[in-house]
Order: structure tokens, then sequence, then C-alpha cells
């Protein structure tokens, strides 16, 4: 076990060193909202930067690989505060609009007393917000496009107003005529009152589809991951399914693995999803790694996170990370409960059992 842990040590600290952007690498363009994250600590208070495209961003940044970001903030001092944080974690925020108009959407984290954590209350001031006025004009704006390897879209984006999901779905209607493949976070929020035969139709149209076990039950009620996987419509995609502290899986046409997650102490689990699905991308479309390392990125990336407050500020660099992939246990095979436990193709679920 010391060797082969010494060995996989080795392999991802490469991995760390070389993942700085080179001139010639290409772009994750992350479309979503930005928001203050105001948190409430008994009686501290502290401010720090949310927003699900944004975390995700963040996270890809922080590992070196080049993103843009594509969104609004207000002119005020909450989205000033924002934009230097993008900056200084390596964004590209060229394509982020400052708008006039509206004012910098803000949400509130107050820490669990001894409660459940995924119990506690969130509140939002994103109603008319500028991140809710993102538009399709915003989309063609110059400079936008330029680069761009993949293009990441969210649930929560798709879902905030009219004109974010016409959007959107500009985004996905122009990425392949840019031969750009789209990821999509999946990211269900029933408080925002989803359109759920839209949500599900943005999820089964991504190349790569990200989401919690609650999130695909959400959208996809009364599918199991390899149904939803079995009919997302684009060849050769991926479906990621975060399960929190047990971790994750990936299923791909190729097979699928679990990777489980290690034991830390759990400080504050906000946007450790947003981490997962930023270092897997950063993995795959900027490295090319296959999908069970991209997950054991995701999955390291993650673990590190919830040890910490302050949703994005709380994310670790390419080196924490690569050192925290290393120490996790090995991925098992993906298997279906009507398996029986056998490891099984992701068709067979509904083509039947071998012969």
């Amino acid at each position: 076990m010391e060797t082969s842990q010494a060995a996989r040590r080795a392999q991802t600290e490469g991995a760390a060193a070389s993942s700085s952007p080179s001139r010639t690498e290409r772009v994750i363009a992350f479309a979503g909202e930005g928001l203050v994250e105001l948190t409430l600590d008994g009686e501290r208070a502290s401010l720090a930067c949310g927003g699900d495209a944004a975390n995700a961003a963040a996270m890809c940044a922080r590992l070196g690989g080049p993103t843009r970001l594509l969104g609004r903030v207000g002119a005020d001092p909450l989205g000033r505060r924002l934009l230097s944080f993008w900056r200084s974690c390596g964004i590209d925020v060229s394509a982020v609009v400052v708008d006039e108009h509206a004012p910098t959407g803000v949400y509130v984290n107050e820490l669990p007393c001894g409660q459940d954590d995924s119990q506690r209350p969130f509140i939002y001031w994103r109603r008319g917000s500028a991140g809710s006025r993102w538009s399709p004009s915003d989309v063609e704006k110059p400079g936008v496009w330029s680069g761009i390897a993949a293009v990441v879209v969210t649930g929560i984006t798709l879902t905030l107003s009219g004109s974010c999901a016409t959007a959107v779905w500009t985004l996905i209607e122009r990425a392949p005529s840019h031969s750009i493949p789209v990821a999509c976070i999946l990211n269900y929020r029933s408080a925002l009152r989803p359109d759920v035969d839209e949500l599900a139709r943005l999820a089964l149209s991504a190349d790569v589809l990200i989401g919690s076990v609650e999130d695909l039950r959400s959208a996809f009620p009364n599918w199991s991951p390899v149904e939803v996987f079995d009919v997302m419509k684009k060849p050769d995609h991926e479906l990621v399914v975060t399960g929190g502290a047990v971790g994750a899986s990936v299923h791909w046409s190729g097979g699928g693995i679990r990777q489980r997650a290690p034991s830390v102490s759990v400080r504050d689990t906000v946007g450790a999803g947003d981490a997962l699905a930023g270092a897997y991308l950063a993995a795959r479309f900027q490295r090319g790694e296959p999908p069970a390392e991209a997950l054991a990125w995701g999955v390291a990336a993650a673990s590190l996170s919830v040890q910490q407050h302050g949703c994005a500020s709380s994310y670790p660099d390419a080196a924490a990370t690569a050192a925290a992939r290393a120490d996790l246990p090995a991925a098992t095979p993906w298997t279906s409960v009507a398996s029986g436990g056998r490891p099984v193709s992701l068709v067979q679920r509904r083509m039947g059992p071998d012969r």
C-alpha cells in the first residue's frame, strides 16, 4: 500500500507541476452568477465569494488552468469585491458585464450550532440582481468565444430568469459550431421553482453532466443514474454523480468507477460540490486525464474544501490537491444494484444481462 501511494503521489505531483497554463492551452468558460456570501458564525460575520458557476471557475483556476467567467455583477462595492477575488484566482473576467442598473446578489450562510449541516437555512437576495440580468447579448460580445475549449452551464443559471435561460440555450446552440463540448452542473434548487422538463432537457444535452444524487432524483424522478446516462444524447458522454461524504462515481461509455472520499473533519460543506466539478472539468478538458483520474482530483479538492469556511476562498491549489489525491483510497468498479455486485456495462441495465 505504501508503495502504491508513493507511486500515485509522484504521478499527481507531476500533474500539479505541469498544470500551469501555457500560451497554447484553451479556456474553460463558466456561465453563471457570482454572489457575495455573508457568513454568520454566532456573533461574528464575514464576507466571502460564492455562486455555483463562479465557484467551479475558481477551483479550475486554482489548479492553474485558463478559465473565463461569463455573467454580470453590479457596479457597487460588492461587485468590485467579486471581480477582485476572481482576478486573484486567475480567472479571466473580461466577459463579466458590470451592470449599472442592478445590485450584486448576496446570500446568508448561517453556520449550524449543533444542528445537521444539511438542514441549515440559506437566505438569498438575488431577485432583480445583476447576475439574474445576464442575457444573450452578453454571449455575443467580442472576445467571449476566443480560445474556448469547453463551456460550462448550470441548472441555477438556467432557472434564475428568462434572460439567463435564453443566454444558456444560446451558448449550447452556438457550441457545436465551434466544436466545443458542453458540461452541465445540474444543481437543482427547488426554491427557484425550476421547470423540471427544461432542466432535464439541459442535462441530457450535455457532453458531461455533473449532479448530486438528490439533483438527479429531482430532475429525473424514478430514474436511476444508469437510466439517465443511457438517454444522454451526446456521443462519448459522461455522468458524474456526487454523494457528499461517501464520495462520487463517474460513468462513461467504457465503464464506471466509484471513488470513496477520505475521512476528514468537516467545518463547512458549502461549495464542496462546485469544487469537485471545477477540479474534474480542469482535469478532463485541460490536462486530458481519463474520467477516473479526473474524479479522483475532484473528490480530493472537495475533501479539502469542507475543512475550511469561506466557500470559494477555501479552495485548495494544485499542490495541495495533488497531495490529497495521492492519499485517496483506490477507486472501485461501479456496479449496478441490479447486477448482484458484478461490474456491468452502462447499457446492460436496459439491454438485459450478459448471455
